[in-house]
């Protein structure tokens, strides 16, 4: 079996992780708390079931979330690859097993799959971890033997656990020498209740004389209570009698009254019945008439009401009149507006003429051409005339420029020619430049070397300065390596990774060394000694530069005033030039502004003849044309929205007058003349409030009318109801008028009150328990209050004897319990093998413990001959592998039944005298060894959870090398927070697990 995918739902801090491509050794890496328990939980819950809560094992339930369980992908032999899926559900969880096939079985499948294994099995041979070994640590020096041949026997210390408890329990019941055990104490109780029973003998005779006595006197209060049980009967029946046949005699005298009254039919509550429909008709009566008077009073107001027939018929027009009445608010508003944007309307025509000096009617303006071919002819207009005003500021500011230019020209060639050499003058300096140039060898050579001496100064002081920044800069540097990698070596040393220590301490010394070993090569002292030998040259040239000096004074003062004319002469002819090209530039200015004058007559023309057809006067024309060309568009606007305003205005002054004249005409047919349209208003309102309250008063009248011949005809309805219902009840009587109905109900009620009162006698009756027969019985006999006394009597006398009786009892009892406390023969005889029953159970639960412990005995022998001979053999190969041959052999120890180890030396140890940590690895080649002998058909993976941490470096890489090839024929799964261990592994075998801070289960 290999276990190929774990996915954890939800298991303690672990919640959706899922952990891929598990090889044939997989380890998982991770520090404390990182999950490597609750993984290593996780896989056992799955196979075997979660912890249920009274078992002493952690749940790993999640404290964050609901999920509960997760998902394993094993590979089998016998089933090919299964996934095994158990989430929370019953107390171990639900499980489901799904084959490759597509079938689902469940848990008794995957016990089946298992070889019926349980947790505590599978875990004592694949399974195991530092609790196993820091067993051995626990242990005195003659158990560790025991504990290694138990773990080579199952696996762990089961065997050494269950002999250790059933000796406990044999040593509990009984010692051959002991005192305090259960069964010595036992057998000392058992002799004393022997000897108790051989004492009591003597006195059994005695003892069975009072026994016979008061035998005979409980006979006879035997009998005396069955005669006090007849006589307290006969008392109680006598007295429930006597109590009772009062009602007895009261139920005969009114059977006897309802017989002679009979059966009679009347109405329930008949006589109540008539009471209430009296009393309705008399109210129905008295309404009636009521109603009556109130319907002549209405009739009577309805006569002196009057309607308007013109309001009526003209009701409609009216209020149409009067909901419009607010559009004439509106109207007259709208007038008054209009008014006041005519004159606004008028005031801004007027403007845009005196900004136009427009003197026409301004109705001619609706006529000119605003089309957009004009208004783009306008647009050109105005663009050429802009575009002409700018070329005319440029040629103004380049006819400036150029004067200007062309006059400063004139003025500095007249300037330099009034400052050239005389040619007599001339000839002279030339002949004394000639003997200064012998001269200027010398000079030349000197000032070069006075350029080289400053430019080597220049160059040392700035290598100087750089090789001072390098420095201080490889010293930061060499600070802030240092500080990190200090900090570093702290925190690797406080988390006990001792590799990352080793690494950053080495890093550190190689910076230390590489400062003070490894120094770049200088260069200054090469500046300082070419600085040197070019001062001395030139103190050579200083020795000369005496003889020299008066000669070079004067060819230098020839040679400065030749060079001064020459360069004057160049001058002239370049500022020739210059007037030339000058003179040239200010003709084509000239030129320029012949053909602007050209196209500027042009532009104006053309404007001019548009002004003249717009009617404006001349002056127009110094204006743009396009803002002329706007306000004119503006001036047709106001002029087009005067017109609509004064149309508007007089549209609105017709429909006011119009209004006005329906409201008086309204108001005069009323008879009423109002000065103004809202009195008329008013009036006509009035008038419809007056109307419509009339009507509602009318309507309300009708209305009442109706509803009071609507209740006239109801109370009617109801006294005919009422007077039928009354001879209803006289029918069901059979009563010819209502005096006979009234004598019948009399005599019906005093019959329903005689049947009430023969029903409380006969349920007082009926709790009695004298019923039926037995009390006609005793209604026949003679029993009075005599019959009780006598009764009464009889009773006494039996309480009498029983009180002799039971005095005579008690002084026998008293006598005979004198003897028991002397010791009863039987009852000492019976505590004697009560005692001894008691003390041979506990012998059989001691015979029990015994046999236990020889099968233990017999089975270790089965397997120390069977099974452990070839465990011994893989453990001593895999014992050699673990410690480089040092120690080769293991052998059984009958005698103390536990392991001796044979060294390279063949020298013969008990495991008790080898080191803690050799006692560990031959645990763990045993538990390896019993690994291999069980299922090997499918073997189940090797869990191992950092059981090797008391090896040393040298031993731990062979059993790592061990599983590793162990892995070969089983998976292994190894669980460690040792990183030093990493180095063993491939890293595609690896897990690495993250633990997040304040993670807990």
């Amino acid at each position: 079996m290999r276990i190929k995918e774990i996915y954890i739902y939800g298991y303690g801090k672990m919640e959706n992780e899922r952990f891929t491509n598990m090889t044939e050794l997989h380890v998982f890496f991770g520090e404390n708390e990182a999950g490597k328990s609750t993984i290593m939980s996780f896989i056992h819950s799955l196979l075997f079931g979660f912890p249920t809560k009274v078992q002493n094992e952690l749940r790993y339930e999640p404290k964050m979330h609901a999920k509960y369980g997760g998902l394993l992908i094993v590979a089998t032999k016998q089933y090919g690859e299964i996934r095994i899926e158990r989430v929370k559900g019953k107390a171990t969880g639900d499980v489901s097993v799904t084959f490759e096939n597509g079938e689902v079985a469940g848990e008794e499948i995957l016990n089946k799959i298992l070889h019926r294994m349980d947790k505590a099995y599978y875990q004592s041979i694949f399974s195991f971890d530092l609790q196993g070994l820091q067993g051995l640590h626990t242990m005195g020096e003659g158990d560790i033997g025991k504990y290694l041949l138990s773990a080579g026997l199952v696996g762990n210390d089961k065997i050494l656990d269950a002999e250790g408890r059933l000796q406990k329990e044999l040593d509990l019941r009984f010692k051959p020498s002991g005192q305090k055990p259960l069964l010595n104490s036992q057998m000392k109780q058992l002799k004393v209740h022997q000897q108790n029973m051989k004492n009591s003998g003597d006195d059994q005779l005695n003892y069975n004389e009072l026994q016979s006595e008061l035998k005979e006197i409980g006979e006879e209060l035997e009998e005396l209570k069955k005669q006090s049980q007849v006589n307290e009967e006969q008392l109680f029946y006598t007295g429930e009698y006597l109590r009772i046949k009062p009602l007895a005699e009261e139920q005969a005298v009114i059977q006897s009254r309802l017989d002679q009254l009979g059966d009679q039919v009347f109405p329930i509550d008949g006589l109540k019945r008539l009471e209430q429909l009296n009393s309705l008709f008399l109210q129905h009566e008295a309404k009636q008439v009521s109603i009556q008077q109130q319907y002549q009073e209405l009739m009577t107001e309805k006569e002196k009401m009057d309607l308007s027939p013109f309001l009526q018929e003209n009701k409609e027009n009216i209020e149409a009149a009067i909901e419009s009445s607010a559009l004439l608010e509106q109207l007259e508003l709208d007038k008054h507006k209009a008014e006041k944007a005519l004159e606004l309307v008028s005031k801004e025509i007027a403007n845009l003429k005196d900004d136009l000096s427009f003197k026409g009617h301004v109705e001619a303006i609706l006529q000119l051409d605003f089309s957009t071919f004009m208004k783009e002819k306008i647009r050109t207009l105005a663009q050429k005339k802009r575009v002409l005003s700018n070329e005319k500021e440029q040629l103004d500011e380049r006819d400036k420029r150029v004067k200007g230019r062309l006059e400063q020209s004139e003025m500095r060639l007249e300037e330099l020619k009034c400052r050239r050499l005389p040619k007599e003058q001339r000839l002279q300096l030339e002949i004394a430049k000639d003997q200064g140039q012998n001269n200027q060898y010398h000079k030349v050579k000197k000032e070069m070397l006075d350029e080289q001496i400053a430019d080597l100064e220049r160059i040392f002081k700035v290598q100087e300065k750089k090789e001072r920044d390098q420095l201080s800069k490889k010293r930061g540097i060499f600070a802030f390596s240092s500080l990190i990698l200090l900090v570093l070596s702290f925190y690797s040393i406080f988390t006990k990774q001792t590799i990352l220590t080793v690494f950053f301490v080495v890093a550190l010394f190689a910076i230390w060394i590489g400062l003070f070993f490894f120094k770049e090569k200088h260069t200054l002292a090469d500046y300082k000694q070419r600085i040197s030998e070019a001062k001395e040259k030139r103190v050579s040239f200083e020795k000369d530069e005496s003889q020299i000096r008066s000669m070079e004074f004067e060819s230098d003062a020839a040679l400065r005033l030749l060079e001064q004319d020459r360069e004057l002469e160049r001058l002239i002819a370049n500022e020739a030039f210059k007037k030339e090209e000058r003179e040239q530039a200010f003709e084509d200015v000239i030129h320029d502004f012949e053909t602007w004058e050209a196209s500027w007559n042009t532009v104006q023309a053309e404007v001019m003849n548009i002004v003249k057809v717009w009617g404006l006067p001349d002056e127009a024309i110094q204006h743009d044309p396009e803002e002329v060309f706007g306000l004119l568009e503006k001036l047709k606007v106001k002029v087009e929205e005067k017109n609509v305003v004064r149309k508007n205005n007089e549209h609105i002054h017709i429909e006011i007058q119009n209004k006005k004249k329906t409201l008086f005409y309204y108001t005069g047919e009323l008879e009423e003349f109002p000065g103004t349209w809202q009195e008329a208003l008013t009036v006509l309102k009035r008038a419809l409030n007056d109307l419509f309250e009339k009507k509602i008063q009318l309507k309300q009248h009708v209305e009442e009318e109706t509803k009071t011949m609507v209740a006239l005809e109801k109370h009617k309805s109801e006294k005919n109801y009422v007077i039928q219902q009354m001879q209803e009840l006289y029918d069901k009587a059979n009563a010819e008028d209502e005096d006979d109905f009234r004598e019948k109900g009399l005599r019906a009620e005093e019959r329903l009150q005689l049947l009430s009162q023969l029903k409380l006698v006969v349920m007082q009756l009926g709790q009695s328990r004298i019923q039926g027969e037995q009390l006609t019985e005793y209604m026949g006999m003679d029993i009075s209050r005599y019959t009780l006394e006598n009764l009464e009597a009889i009773r006494n006398e039996i309480i009498s004897r029983q009180s002799t009786l039971l005095e005579k009892q008690s002084d026998l009892k008293h006598r005979i319990r004198q003897l028991e406390e002397g010791g009863l023969y039987d009852d000492r005889m019976h505590q004697f093998h009560e005692a001894r029953r008691v003390f041979n159970e506990e012998a059989k639960d001691w015979a029990k413990y015994a046999v236990a412990r020889s099968l233990l005995n017999q089975t270790i022998d089965t397997f120390k001959k069977e099974r452990l001979p070839s465990v011994i053999s893989k453990a001593e190969e895999y014992l050699f592998y673990l410690t480089d041959g040092q120690y080769s052999r293991i052998f059984l120890n009958h005698e103390a039944d536990g392991f001796s180890v044979q060294r390279s030396d063949h020298l013969i140890f008990d495991v008790n005298e080898v080191s803690r940590g050799t006692a560990e690895q031959i645990y763990v080649a045993l538990r390896l060894a019993l690994a291999d002998y069980t299922f090997k058909e499918d073997p189940f993976p090797l869990i191992i959870d950092d059981s090797f941490v008391n090896f040393d470096s040298k031993r731990t890489g062979n059993t790592l090398a061990l599983l590793a090839k162990i892995s070969e024929q089983r998976q292994i799964i190894f669980f460690t927070c040792h990183e030093h261990l990493l180095n063993h592994f491939s890293k595609g075998s690896l897990t690495c697990l993250s633990n997040p801070m304040g993670a807990s289960l």
